[in-house]
């Protein structure tokens, strides 16, 4: 208890809810194909592209 979410990792993002979880300070990671556990080695290598509203997705199929 008492932790705080700072990232989420997801396969895509629009940009409202990019934005909205900026606004609370958590960032939002792009996922690789894989598995959770590669997933989370990449994330804690620094290798996953961080989503931002220049590279959100701007229609549903990407996300």
């Amino acid at each position: 208890m008492g932790k705080k979410i700072d990232a989420v990792v997801t396969g895509g993002m629009g940009v409202r809810a990019v934005q909205g979880l900026d606004q609370g300070g958590i960032k939002a990671y792009r996922a690789i194909p894989g598995t959770v556990a590669d997933i989370v080695r990449q994330f804690i290598k620094g290798g996953l592209e961080e989503i931002t509203v220049d590279n959100a997705c701007a229609q549903h199929s990407c996300h």
